[in-house]
């Protein structure tokens, strides 16, 4: 049997005065110098307590040497160990881009008139004309008729 009491659990003993005060009320006392006696009908029932704030400390975990030999040992082997490479949620989704360039569809009314006039044989207007170079020095170009 157990009860609660200043954030503690108070487990009391198996006796068979105890058996018989399940779903009971019992008294507590707190006496000034910390003590916690606990009674039913004035009689004393023994018991212990379980604090379920407590914490371990590190330096209590870490008194066995082996511990932290092990401990070095799996700490090397993480450090072994290559990490998976981090994918970005677009990745982990399956997305794939779509390759730069021109867009797929139907082509414009624009695009249409460009490979329009890219197709005319004589340059228009403006634009750069196209003339070889050559690597051959002091010879000038000749000009034949056909």
């Amino acid at each position: 049997m157990a009860l609660s009491y200043d954030g503690k659990r108070v487990i009391l003993d198996e006796t068979p005065v105890t058996a018989g005060l399940v779903g009971k009320y019992v008294e507590t006392y707190e006496f000034p110098d910390g003590r916690l006696e606990i009674r039913w009908k004035g009689v004393c029932l023994a018991y212990r307590t379980f604090d379920k704030k407590q914490r371990v400390t590190h330096a209590a975990i870490v008194e066995n040497k082996r511990l932290s030999e092990v401990l070095a040992w799996v700490k090397a082997r993480q450090d072994e160990i290559r990490p998976a490479p981090v994918k970005t949620t677009s990745e982990a989704g399956g997305y794939v881009a779509r390759p730069k360039g021109r867009r797929r569809g139907r082509p414009s009314f624009v695009d249409l008139h460009i490979a329009a006039k890219g197709a005319l044989p004589h340059a228009s207007v403006g634009a750069a004309a196209i003339c070889e170079v050559s690597a051959a020095p002091t010879e000038a170009p000749s000009r034949a008729r056909l």
